[in-house]
């Protein structure tokens, strides 16, 4: 079964099939603020954690493994990050971001752990094969992805050669290596020749990641992965005018033999694509990401690979950082089958400043969840809208609307819909 978990400003959850994580990178474990920590809730019929099986806390010190060797610390942000799912031999797994665990002398170097096979295993870039080095501030964790064949370890303040918060990334199997950890295929920067741009200063490369099972023709299963990078500090050209803190998002194949090739590169109004919308300064485009493949067991198509990219800072008008989402195929031009969706195009009511739409998206097989965690009221909301409306046409069928006091939900709280996955 599928559950969707949506959190306040506090709170970062995932779910994924049967079971929920939800964390809180803020809560603290004796004297160590913002430590971190996360709680696996197990799916059933009567609901998350009705069943038999014993839901898990994952905190530094307890346990088993690495989380339990790992200690506690002022900043640790543990469940920052979260992806959950079950990979392609039948392995539930848990991947937890944690970017500000310090390593050695490197404050907030960053690592991640890789829940599995009843035990965990630390992935930082001090680690057999890991690209990148262990460096202060990396924030390795900061984002993170998988699906059945691959995961993805975003590092969006590491340093590229002397740019600071270029950013980087990791991609991994599911397959364990020597050290029993997940086995790196490849790094990712701006800086590789088959990576478009450069690395500059303040991109955040990695910043947001999404990873979906792709079918190529040919192939029996969904054994490749199409992999979204969001860069929301990346600064564009538009008509000669460097338009700082833009954003884009980079797509790219993994192969099930763990090579890649870049697919496209994307931002509002990119140029002979015909894609909606107007690069502007200070839009952050791709500060959020979702995929999906809606029929992984078929030969994938541009209507069954569907991305989101969250804009939350984008103005309408006059209307400062109302926010907006952007919808395309994973596969095929950009400007095909793109859907621009924000407040009174796709999403009830009228743009408000500040509301910021967009900064939690997440799909399922069946609809696209919004969030818009500072308005239209000041407890927030989250928008689940129909697969026909994020696709070409106008939308038809009715939008569903979650925020607190309504529909059974507590009245209590603020920034709700701020995560939703």
């Amino acid at each position: 079964m599928t559950r969707l978990s949506v959190a306040a400003a506090s709170m970062t959850p995932v779910a994924r099939k049967s079971l929920a994580a939800s964390a809180s990178s803020l809560a603290s474990a004796g004297s160590a603020v913002d430590a971190g920590m996360v709680d696996l809730l197990h799916g059933a019929p009567g609901g998350l954690g009705t069943g038999a099986t014993k839901d898990t806390n994952f905190q530094q010190a307890t346990g088993n493994g690495s989380i339990s060797a790992s200690t506690p610390e002022t900043g640790d942000l543990m469940g920052a990050a979260l992806a959950a799912g079950t990979s392609a031999a039948g392995e539930p797994f848990l991947v937890i971001g944690t970017p500000g665990e310090g390593l050695g002398d490197a404050a907030k170097a960053g690592e991640a752990f890789y829940v599995s096979r009843g035990t965990n295993v630390s992935v930082h870039q001090d680690k057999l094969d890991v690209p990148g080095a262990v460096q202060a501030n990396d924030g390795f964790g900061a984002s993170v992805a998988a699906d059945a064949n691959h995961i993805a370890i975003g590092a969006p303040d590491e340093s590229i050669n002397g740019d600071n918060t270029a950013g980087n990334l990791v991609v991994f199997s599911h397959e364990l290596n020597s050290e029993k950890r997940p086995t790196p295929l490849f790094g990712l920067d701006q800086d590789l020749d088959t990576v478009s741009g450069g690395a500059e200063v303040g991109d955040r490369f990695g910043a947001a990641l999404a990873l979906a099972p792709y079918r190529p023709s040919g192939s029996a299963t969904a054994d490749e992965s199409i992999l979204a990078v969001g860069t929301p500090g990346e600064a564009l050209n538009v008509d000669g005018v460097s338009k700082a803190e833009t954003g884009a998002v980079l797509t790219f194949r993994v192969t099930a033999s763990g090579t890649y090739t870049q697919l496209n590169g994307l931002s509002s109004g990119t140029g002979g694509d015909d894609v909606s919308g107007t690069s502007e300064a200070g839009d952050h485009f791709g500060t959020t990401l979702t995929a999906v493949n809606t029929a992984p067991r078929a030969v994938s198509t541009e209507a069954t690979m569907k991305m989101a990219v969250g804009v939350p800072d984008e103005a309408l008008g006059s209307v400062q950082k109302a926010g907006a989402v952007h919808v395309f195929s994973l596969l095929g031009s950009p400007g095909a089958n793109d859907k621009w969706v924000e407040s009174g195009d796709g999403i009830p009511g009228a743009p408000g400043a500040g509301q910021r739409l967009g900064s939690s998206i997440h799909f399922t097989g069946t609809h696209l969840y919004v969030g818009m965690p500072y308005g239209p009221t000041s407890t927030g909301a989250l928008h689940a809208l129909p697969m026909s409306n994020v696709t070409l046409g106008e939308p038809t069928a009715p939008v569903t609307v979650y925020r607190p006091g309504q529909g059974g939900l507590p009245p209590a709280g603020t920034a709700f819909g701020y995560a939703a996955r």
